[in-house]
Parts: structure tokens; sequence; C-alpha cells
């Protein structure tokens, strides 16, 4: 008994200290993003059901900003292709414009969809759904558009459109 007792002690103080390590290595701000942090290492993370299907809502009624916030809660690891999917089409459909696009909008929307596609098997993912009337059901497809919207063109200067492409699927 009497040697067991150190090893314990050993073995107790090795695991505070790695334990330690990794929360300065993942340097949460807030125990809620610790627990999500935990969650995803121990590969038990899940989305928030109720905020994802009130963003799904949002989108619907075209209130993008309430649905990027609502889905941004759903994930808050943003780890979920689906999700990130629909914040990438939420900043597409505020940057999106008549005259021209806006960039800082695009960028915020090519950076979800490099999440989402990072996320998902494979590295594509295309999503069908009817009810939310989407303006591109394939991830590469809205960043190949994401892209060209974020490049300069000669088309950019014209005040009548371009290509006319817009909601090409």
């Amino acid at each position: 008994m009497e040697r067991i007792i150190p090893w314990i002690g050993a073995v107790v103080t090795v695991a505070g200290c790695v334990g330690l390590v990794w929360i300065y290595a993942t340097q949460p701000r807030s125990i809620s993003e610790l627990r999500t942090n935990a969650a995803v290492q121990a590969n038990l993370y899940e989305i928030d059901r109720t905020q994802f299907d009130l963003g799904r809502a949002a989108f619907r009624e075209g209130q993008f900003r309430i649905a990027i916030d609502r889905f941004a809660r759903a994930d808050a690891a943003s780890r979920d292709p689906q999700s990130q999917f629909l914040i990438a089409a939420s900043h597409y459909e505020l940057g999106r414009g008549h005259v021209y696009d806006d960039d800082t909008e695009f960028a915020a929307a090519l950076a979800a969809i490099d999440r989402c596609l990072a996320n998902s098997p494979n590295r594509t993912f295309t999503m069908v759904d009817p009810t939310l009337n989407l303006p591109f059901t394939s991830a590469e497809r809205l960043r190949e558009r994401l892209r060209e919207g974020l490049t300069s063109t000669a088309g950019d200067l014209n005040p009548f459109g371009g290509s006319g492409e817009e909601h090409s699927r």
C-alpha cells in the first residue's frame, strides 16, 4: 500500500499537467467554450438543434443576419457542414447586389464554405431543401461564385450586371 500512494500521486500530477497544457493550448474564453472544446476532443460534439431550427426559420423569412447568429450558436465549434453551408448562403444573400457584390460578406461566406467543405466527407457537400429556396445546392458551386465575386474584373464596372448569371445551381 505504501508503494501505491506515490504512484497515484504521480499519475494525478501528470494528468493535471496534461489538463493544464490542453487548456492553455485551446485557450477557451468561457466555460461554455471549454465544454465545447472538450466535447469535440472526445468526439461527442453535437449541434444545438433548437438554435439550428430557429436559424432555418429565419433563413426562410429572409432574415439572414438573424439566421447567421442562430446557426453560429447552433454550431459553436464551427464543425457542422450543414450549419456552415447555411451560414455561407446567408452571407451570400446579404452580399450579392444588383449593382455590386459586398466583398466583406463574400469573404465571410467563403470562410464558412471552406469550413463546410473541410468538415464534409470527401470534401464535397450538397444540400437539397426546397423549403429554404437556396441560391446554390452545391458547396463547390457556391465557393466558385464567391471567388468570382471577390475578383475584380471589367464587368464590375458595368452597372447593368455582367454575366447575367445570378442564381446558377
